[in-house]
């Protein structure tokens, strides 16, 4: 991988408005943690605040049309269903997935719904996507680990518009392990680590993966918990056009930006050594091509800071 630099700043402001990276995680930790703290008594509003243009919040309640499930893909009224969930405990990675018969490529959105007044708050995005199935699928994945705190959840997937959306409700159960504070890493002051020497991010060993699989990216770091970190993840074709498979199966969602940009943040560690995550869907890229992993930290507006980690794996 060249220039990783001089890439990683196009790379996150296009990520951060056209992937499945959970975009609201400062929310969730500011706003949206008063607003369920009838449900979460020990939640704690972050200092954090949202990047700009990164999140939508509806000024009033935002009434949900229910979609009725079981209607076939060749129906000509619109839907959107949702796979049944069950309740997840702190640690689980979340998949929030389901069919529609709009058209592939379509854009879906998540939406976190706040039972009490019915504000939406979009966290993240994707597109529909054929499958050997003849069916459209969506799919969204989430790792709470570092913002989501034990409680009662429920989200609305949807069009742009909400014209088509469906809805689904899940409880968190467990310990939240994540930091109480977001923090930028500025330079290399030492405030900004949790031990001594230069800072760094490392990408654990991932392995070859196949199409469609769910996993956790992972590594190790020297910055202080709670330091917001930047993942995303990109077929090598991006950067070598010769490298893109010549077979492609017809279920590969050929979408204009094939990637995955997820915000995380550090986690304490024993020691001086902290952790960080973010989820990988393979589903959107095709088999037989080789991926690239870039991690940093970040901005306040996800831009691309010094500090970053590298790694590569193949989808067999």
């Amino acid at each position: 991988m060249k220039n990783y630099q001089k890439f990683g700043l196009g790379l996150i402001c296009l990520a951060v408005l056209i992937t499945t990276a959970t975009i609201a995680a400062a929310d969730f930790l500011g706003s949206h943690q008063d607003q369920r703290s009838q449900m979460n008594p020990t939640s704690n509003q972050q200092s954090e605040n949202p990047a700009a243009g990164t999140t939508v919040t509806m000024n009033s309640p935002v009434p949900l049309k229910t979609v009725q499930r079981g209607l076939s893909p060749n129906s000509s009224t619109p839907f959107i269903t949702i796979d049944p969930i069950s309740d997840k405990t702190t640690g689980d990675l979340i998949i929030i997935s389901g069919t529609t018969n709009l058209p592939a490529q379509t854009s879906i959105y998540l939406k976190d719904i706040n039972e009490s007044n019915g504000e939406s708050t979009m966290t993240a995005n994707t597109i529909a996507c054929p499958n050997a199935t003849g069916v459209n699928r969506w799919t969204f994945t989430l790792d709470p680990t570092t913002w989501m705190r034990p409680g009662s959840y429920r989200y609305m997937v949807s069009t742009p518009s909400e014209d088509v959306n469906s809805s689904v409700h899940f409880n968190l159960k467990g310990t939240f392990v994540g930091p109480e504070n977001i923090l930028y890493y500025q330079d290399s002051k030492e405030s900004t680590l949790s031990g001594t020497g230069a800072p760094y991010i490392t990408v654990n060993p991932i392995g070859d993966r196949q199409k469609g699989d769910i996993f956790l990216i992972s590594g190790s770091t020297n910055l202080a918990e709670g330091t917001r970190l930047y993942g995303t993840v990109w077929p090598v074709y991006y950067e070598d056009t010769s490298k893109k498979p010549s077979i492609i199966s017809n279920d590969f969602c050929d979408g204009q930006y094939n990637m995955i940009g997820y915000p995380t943040a550090v986690v304490k560690e024993t020691g001086d050594t902290n952790r960080w995550s973010f989820p990988a869907d393979m589903t959107i890229f095709p088999e037989k091509t080789g991926m690239i992993v870039h991690v940093s930290t970040a901005n306040e507006d996800f831009t691309e800071r010094d500090i970053y980690g590298n790694s590569t794996f193949n989808l067999t």
